[in-house]
């Protein structure tokens, strides 16, 4: 009896060890993709001058006082299996297998612009795309929408997807029980409207009718 008493001791406290090393490693990986985003924004910061002021339309003075929003994960969905697929069920067996982060810029109460982290070869987080400023808005306003329409939803619930080729962003939520797509941009050939509330399945159809106009081979 001591003796098992003393296995099962053993295998607690290596289960317990185990459960604290991927606390600490996820610890640092969020921290390492905090860090990445402050030097992302810093970089936009140091390189925004007049011209690019009065391409974006938003002032020098203003976004010196920008500061980083909460983040979306951002995950590729994959064209080519979307493609191939003969039915859908979801998303989540068609997205690719590295997931980056979306952090909307914010300044005066507003978003403004957006900092993209990504996994390096290392594993560690970088910065990624930066700037994205009519993009960013049209992102902030769907995800505004989604969370006025329904208080039920957590905006740390909320997910981003980009369609790949031809670019189209989406927000992902749930809501009893079912997933829903918004996309942030229109593209009326595919019946694919901003803001429209849509089932993983029926974004799933149209994002296909955009994919068999594109040639694969081409990048994104």
């Amino acid at each position: 009896m001591k003796q098992y008493f003393l296995g099962s001791v053993s295998l607690l406290v290596l289960i317990l060890a185990a459960v604290l090393i991927m606390g600490q490693q996820q610890d640092d990986q969020q921290k390492n993709r905090q860090e990445a985003a402050n030097t992302g924004l810093k970089n936009l910061l140091a390189l925004y001058d007049d011209e690019t002021a009065r391409t974006t339309g938003v002032p020098v003075d203003r976004i010196r006082n920008a500061r980083l929003g909460r983040p979306l994960t951002l995950q590729y969905i994959n064209a080519r299996e979307v493609l191939k697929a003969a039915t859908f069920t979801g998303i989540g067996g068609l997205l690719m297998p590295n997931t980056e982060y979306y952090f909307p810029v914010e300044a005066d109460g507003a978003v403004i612009a957006s900092i993209e982290v990504v996994k390096n070869k290392e594993g560690r987080w970088v910065p990624g795309q930066m700037g994205g400023f009519k993009l960013a808005d049209g992102v902030n306003n769907i995800v505004n929408k989604i969370l006025k329409n329904d208080s039920a939803v957590a905006i740390d619930r909320l997910r981003m997807y980009h369609s790949g080729p031809h670019g189209v962003l989406l927000i992902g939520f749930d809501k009893g029980g079912v997933q829903y797509l918004t996309p942030v941009q229109s593209r009326p050939d595919v019946n694919l409207r901003a803001g429209q509330v849509l089932t993983e399945v029926e974004a799933l159809e149209r994002l296909r009718d955009i994919y068999k106009q594109v040639d694969m081979n081409l990048p994104d």
